[in-house]
């Protein structure tokens, strides 16, 4: 395939494909788009592998999303396999994401109710070969002893920061680059409650530069759905990461500043797709051909000739992931 364009983070191993995925596939061959196939559990991590292997113009994430799956437990030993196919390229989604905790019923839905029995069976990445998923039982009570809000955030942060820490590891195990997930508590300024925060992207950092202190360069990789600012965004240049935009600056003029201010060699587009369809397809199913509408608006704020822009970012997806493309 003449490769075109690249949606480094698309979710087609999701069940909104389910009724047309090879169709879905075929229109990225046709269009020229490679993609990356994001795993955010056990089950989507095995499918992710699972259709890489299948067409030349896919690869995999492997890796287990900070909130998606509170009642899964994290084995290294799963992913460490999964990491060893050749056409994985990278650990994650990972990372922290404080805008669903932050929510006050959040802890008290059922669904959430797992996170203390995580914690003590080992959702920080305790390496348990036994099973490649264990489930933890859930317990008739709320996740946190404390009914405050900011005791129940301090408890989830710590699990997420260990879940974090411990892909972290394995991405240095494995010498892959990360997929990183981060979504602050307040991802966008509201008249109502004041300017945005990024706090997830502090703590992600803090425990970023402290991996790089240890292990280097090896720590390295991509910051999926970037919603911080040029301050932030710097900050994880300085540690050898790239940033990624959705289709959500096709109809948001939000981050038109950081796309401005960002070297070029440090950005790349993504869907997230079946999530965010960019402006002419909005309200409909996203889907990784529509990355080009991404790269379009990239160059449209940036000013810059479109193919060349393209040209990059392909270069960059090459460069970061070590992809042949």
């Amino acid at each position: 395939m003449d490769t075109k364009f690249i949606d480094i983070h698309c979710h087609v191993n999701d069940k909104a494909f389910n009724d047309d995925r090879e169709a879905t596939l075929l229109r990225m061959e046709e269009s020229g788009v490679a993609g990356i196939v994001i795993g955010t559990d056990v089950e989507m991590s095995a499918e992710a592998v699972r259709l890489a292997n299948t067409k030349q113009y896919l690869w995999a994430a492997v890796g287990q999303h900070p909130v998606d799956r509170l009642d899964e437990v994290f084995e290294p030993a799963v992913y460490r396999t999964f990491a060893a196919d050749p056409r994985v390229v990278a650990i994650g989604e990972c990372g922290l994401d404080y805008y669903w905790p932050s929510k006050s019923n959040w802890a008290r839905d059922p669904q959430n109710q797992h996170i203390a029995a995580l914690s003590a069976a080992g959702a920080s990445g305790q390496d348990n070969s036994s099973s490649p998923l264990q489930h933890s039982s859930p317990t008739p009570r709320t996740v946190f002893d404390s009914e405050s809000l900011e005791t129940r955030m301090q408890e989830e942060k710590k699990r997420q920061k260990d879940l974090f820490a411990a892909q972290i590891a394995l991405a240095v195990e494995m010498d892959k680059p990360l997929m990183l997930h981060g979504r602050p508590s307040l991802a966008r300024a509201s008249s109502a409650v004041g300017p945005k925060s990024v706090d997830a992207y502090e703590d992600m950092l803090d425990v970023l530069r402290k991996a790089h202190e240890t292990h280097g360069t090896t720590v390295r990789g991509n910051v999926h759905f970037f919603v911080g600012d040029s301050v932030i965004a710097e900050s994880f240049f300085a540690l050898g990461f790239t940033i990624s935009f959705t289709g959500v600056i096709t109809f948001t003029h939000d981050y038109d500043e950081v796309i401005k201010k960002a070297p070029l060699e440090c950005m790349m587009a993504e869907t997230d797709a079946p999530y965010v369809s960019p402006a002419p397809y909005r309200g409909k199913r996203n889907e990784p051909i529509h990355v080009r509408e991404v790269v379009k608006r990239i160059a449209e704020i940036r000013g810059e000739d479109e193919d060349v822009v393209r040209q990059v970012m392909l270069a960059n997806a090459g460069r970061i992931f070590g992809l042949c493309i």
